[in-house]
């Protein structure tokens, strides 16, 4: 079930392989300025996917909400994992669940490798319109999108037909910005602190195997 969102040769590198990205991708030295002591804090997590990242998460704050698509069965499936992991600070919503998530609750929210995978433009606005809402007055955040490689224009869209030959269904990229129009973007709503991209395995060194996303850092505030 884990491979479906992220490679994986056993349950245990799945665990390790999520704090890694969580501590190193994620959870940014700079956030605790913000954040502070994260141990009594609520997070939020777009895209939750198998559950890994949430995992790591449970540990670091004291309350973690999910959001996916995926339907009921695979999300029992997640819940199950994160019970098993002892991770029992953590409630899971469906993508037309979220106003459930209760109003000017969240300190901190993340997404990591899933905006790249929407079909337009709209799902992005649909999101940063639920993190205004959900995120608290001095609430700080993280998104990740895919670069635009493709053309020298602001977006580029991919058709999932096509992006569907290329990797299976689940691990389909369709939608590509460019840094410049992410930042403008998320701009639209909150107040944008910075950006850039890391290197897609934090172990290494080479600076020209930078990962294909870009990350946008902002404030509610």
């Amino acid at each position: 079930f884990q491979n479906i969102f992220d490679s994986t040769k056993s349950i245990e590198s799945t665990i390790s392989m999520g704090f890694i990205d969580f501590s190193t991708r994620i959870m940014l030295p700079q956030f605790y300025q913000f954040i502070g002591n994260p141990i009594n804090k609520t997070c939020l997590e777009i895209g939750f996917g198998g559950g890994r990242l949430l995992n790591a998460a449970s540990r670091f704050f004291g309350k973690c909400y999910g959001v996916d698509i995926m339907n009921k069965d695979s999300q029992k499936r997640v819940c199950e994992f994160l019970d098993k992991s002892g991770a029992t600070n953590i409630e899971l919503f469906l993508r037309d669940d979220v106003d459930k998530i209760p109003f000017r609750s969240v300190d901190f929210v993340y997404s990591f490798i899933v905006f790249q995978h929407f079909e337009s433009i709209d799902e992005i606005h649909y999101y940063l319109n639920f993190l205004k809402r959900a995120m608290n007055e001095n609430g700080i955040g993280i998104l990740y999108f895919g670069l635009n490689e493709h053309d020298k224009n602001d977006v580029y869209t991919k058709p999932e037909s096509v992006a569907s030959l290329e990797l299976n269904h689940h691990h389909a990229a369709t939608l590509f910005l460019s840094e410049q129009y992410g930042e403008k973007l998320v701009g639209e709503y909150f107040n944008v602190l910075g950006g850039g991209r890391t290197l897609k395995k934090p172990w290494t060194t080479d600076t020209s195997d930078l990962s294909r996303q870009f990350f946008i850092v902002f404030s509610n505030s």
